[in-house]
């Protein structure tokens, strides 16, 4: 089973990325190209470094394991007691936190791109706008959301379609959000 945080950010994140290890600026997407290049034009070693940048801005954001932990057990967690108690036991795990669902950059080809009628610069703003909301929503998690009959925090994730950051990049460029890959890839599970 994926977990919905990481498929959207992996979608964005064009869902072809390793565990790269480079820091990107405390989950801050920004690649190393020109904000005014094509995404038409990039080529398979732009599409790498696109891919590269984007994961290191999703380990980033889901470096903060105290929060992430958080985040992950007020939604699978029935009370406030049993939600604590995971998030120490996680915290507590020498294992990493986040779902491990990326792929190697290598990967990455221009083709990817080619469909996408825009810059570079308004896909970074579109990912940016995403690593915010998400950052936003994952920072307000608690264990006392439980007890307090606030919606569950997984009904709040918002989708690249929601943001008007995002509405060319979702609008030009559809097979960044296409899955159909991915869940053939895990058996057709969402």
């Amino acid at each position: 089973m994926k977990h919905a945080l990481w498929m959207m950010i992996s979608a964005l994140a064009l869902v072809a990325c390793d565990d790269g290890d480079s820091d990107s600026g405390g989950g801050t997407f920004n690649t190393s190209l020109d904000d005014n290049q094509s995404l038409a034009a990039v080529t398979d070693a732009d599409a790498q470094s696109l891919c590269e940048s984007s994961q290191a801005a999703v380990a980033s954001l889901l470096s903060n394991k105290t929060q992430l932990c958080t985040f992950v057990a007020a939604q699978l967690t029935p009370d406030k007691a049993t939600c604590q108690q995971a998030v120490t036991q996680c915290v507590d795990s020498p294992e990493s936190a986040a779902p491990d669902d990326s792929k190697d950059c290598s990967t990455a080809k221009a083709s990817d791109l080619m469909e996408c009628d825009l810059t570079v610069g308004e896909f970074e703003q579109c990912i940016n706008a995403y690593i915010g909301e998400v950052r936003s929503l994952m920072g307000s998690a608690s264990c006392d959301r439980l007890s307090s009959g606030e919606p569950d925090l997984s009904s709040l994730l918002p989708t690249p379609q929601s943001l008007p950051e995002c509405a060319t990049l979702v609008s030009q460029c559809p097979k960044l959000f296409d899955s159909s890959d991915d869940d053939a890839e895990a058996g057709g599970n969402p």
